[in-house]
C-alpha cells in the first residue's frame, strides 16, 4: 500500500498514478506498513463518532437526542375563567403550491486595504447590520415530550412555515412556536430523520423575515454567523467561518454525511437554526457540535435541503403526534414568563406562587404544583385526579393583571397562553387565551389557590 505525494490517498502498491488526484507516483512511497494513522486526504470524510453531540437543549440528565411523544390536554387551575380567545386545531396542513425561494448568490470577493482591514468590493454588508434586518424571522420552538421537552430554533420559508432539524420536534406532541411576543403552535408537514430535516407549519401566520435557501455550495473559509437560542437563553449571533464540506458524523439514528463544518461557537439551544452568510442567505441549518473540541461544530448544508423542503411544501406529509405518556414535561431549566401588571403589594408574591405552580405543571413535578392548592381545593380532586388532568399542560406565558383585597383573601385576575392537544382543549383549540380569577388565601411566605 501506498500513499500519494499530493493528496495522501492510498493507492495500490503496482499503481503509477493516483486514483484520487491523478498525480504520477514516485517508485517508492515511504512509510508504507507503519502505526500511524495517514492524513486523510483533501476533501475525505474524517467521521466523528462518540464525541458529537446534536446541538438540542434538552432535560438535564437525559441522553437521548429525540424528543419522545406525549399526548396533551388543557390544564384549567380550578378557577372562575373564560376563554377569551382561541386558534382552531391544526388539523389537515394546507398544501403551500409556492416553491420555496432560493439564491445561488455568495457575499462579494473581499478586497483587502493598505489597513490589512478586509471590506466588501460590492456591498457594505456586516453582520449587525444583517441580524438587525433578518433576526425576527428565526424562532424559538419549545416542546412537551414524555422523557423531556427541548428548545431549539428555525427559521421561516414563507409566513406560516418553518424549516428547523429533525431532532427538535421529532416525537413532539406540543410544538410551541415562539416569535417575540408572539406565540402559536405548529405541526410536522414533512421529517426524515437519517437526514435530520424538518419542516413544521405553523398555526397562525408570523411577520418576521422570510429566509432564501443558497444553493450553490459555499466556501471554505466564509465568513458565517448563527442564530438561535443556546442554552435555552435568548436569542443571540455567533460568528465564525465554514472550515470544511462534505464531513460524515455518528449521532443516535446513524451516520450523517454531507455536512459543513465551521468554527461558528454553537452551543444546544442552536439546533435547528440557520446559519447565515453576510448577506442573509442561509447557507446551512445547525445541527451538531464535538463536545470535545474547541470550534468544531456541523451543519446541514441548505443546497442539499432545499429539495427536501421544497418537496415536502409542495406535497406535505403530516406527522402524528407520539404515543401518549403519564407526565409529559417541558424544557427543562425554561422559566415561564411572569409579569405582574397589578400594581398591589401583593403582586410580587402571588406572581411568584404562579411562577412556582406553573413550572411544576410544565416539567411534571405535580408534587409541588398540588401543595399551592387550599385544603379547601385538595378536598374536592384527589392528588392522582389532579395530576391527571394538568399532566398535558404547558404554559408558556402569564400575566398578573389585577389583584383585589377582600378581607382574609386576595382575587386576582390572571391571564395566561397555553397549548394542548385539540382534542382535549375543548372547541379543537391547540392554542389558547385564558382569563382566570383566582381566589387566594396567604399561607406564611407563600398563597394557596
Amino acid at each position: 500500500m501506498r500513499f500519494c505525494p499530493q493528496c495522501g490517498a492510498r493507492s495500490e502498491a503496482e499503481a503509477r498514478f493516483c486514483a484520487q488526484c491523478g498525480t504520477a507516483l514516485p517508485a517508492t512511497n515511504h512509510p508504507q506498513e507503519t502505526a500511524s494513522v495517514p492524513v486523510p486526504a483533501k476533501g475525505t470524510d474524517q467521521r466523528q463518532r462518540a464525541t458529537v453531540v446534536q446541538l438540542h437543549t434538552m432535560k438535564s440528565g437525559t441522553k437521548a437526542l429525540m424528543v419522545a411523544g406525549v399526548a396533551l390536554t388543557l390544564a384549567i387551575f380550578g378557577a372562575t375563567a373564560s376563554l377569551v380567545s382561541h386558534n382552531t386545531g391544526l388539523g389537515q396542513p394546507q398544501s403551500n403550491t409556492a416553491p420555496i425561494a432560493t439564491t445561488t448568490s455568495r457575499p462579494a470577493t473581499p478586497t483587502t486595504t493598505s489597513a490589512d482591514t478586509t471590506t466588501s468590493a460590492s456591498t457594505t454588508a456586516t453582520f449587525p447590520a444583517l441580524y438587525n434586518q433578518v433576526s425576527d424571522g428565526v424562532v424559538r420552538i419549545e416542546t412537551t415530550a414524555c422523557n423531556s421537552g427541548g428548545v431549539g430554533g428555525g427559521f421561516l420559508l414563507a409566513p406560516n412555515l418553518v424549516a428547523t432539524v429533525a431532532h427538535v420536534v421529532d416525537g413532539a406532541v406540543s410544538i410551541v412556536i415562539r416569535q417575540n411576543a408572539i406565540t402559536t403552535t405548529g405541526t410536522i408537514i414533512g421529517i426524515d430523520a437519517h437526514a435530520d430535516l424538518a419542516l413544521v407549519q405553523t398555526q397562525a401566520n408570523l411577520t418576521g423575515h422570510v429566509f432564501l435557501l443558497d444553493t450553490s455550495q459555499p466556501e471554505v473559509g466564509t465568513d458565517v454567523g448563527a442564530i438561535g437560542y443556546p442554552l435555552a437563553g435568548q436569542e443571540s449571533l455567533t460568528k465564525g467561518s465554514i472550515s470544511g464540506l462534505e464531513r460524515t458524523i455518528d449521532v443516535s439514528n446513524g451516520p450523517v454525511d454531507g455536512l459543513i463544518q465551521t468554527d461558528t461557537p454553537l452551543n444546544p439551544g442552536n439546533s435547528g437554526g440557520p446559519l447565515l452568510s453576510v448577506n442573509g442567505t442561509v447557507v446551512g441549518l445547525v445541527d451538531a457540535g464535538n463536545i470535545t473540541a474547541n470550534g468544531i461544530a456541523y451543519a446541514i448544508p441548505a443546497q442539499t435541503a432545499a429539495t427536501q423542503l421544497h418537496g415536502w411544501r409542495m406535497a406535505p406529509v403530516p406527522v402524528r403526534a407520539g404515543s401518549e405518556c403519564a407526565a409529559p414535561v417541558g424544557p427543562s431549566g425554561v422559566s415561564i414568563s411572569i409579569n405582574d401588571q397589578s400594581g398591589s403589594p401583593d403582586g410580587p408574591g402571588i406572581a411568584a406562587m404562579f411562577a412556582t405552580y406553573a413550572s411544576g405543571i410544565n416539567t411534571g413535578n405535580y408534587v409541588s404544583a398540588y401543595a399551592l392548592l387550599s385544603p379547601h381545593a385538595q378536598s374536592l380532586s384527589s392528588f392522582d385526579a389532579f395530576s391527571q388532568g394538568e399532566a398535558s399542560s404547558y404554559i408558556v406565558t402569564l400575566t398578573v393583571s389585577a389583584i383585589t383585597q377582600a378581607g382574609a383573601h386576595d382575587s386576582a385576575e390572571v391571564s395566561f397562553t397555553s397549548v394542548q392537544d385539540p382534542a382535549g382543549g375543548g372547541i379543537g383549540q391547540a392554542c389558547s387565551n385564558w382569563k382566570m380569577t383566582y381566589t387566594l388565601i396567604p399561607d406564611g411566605a407563600t398563597w394557596l389557590l
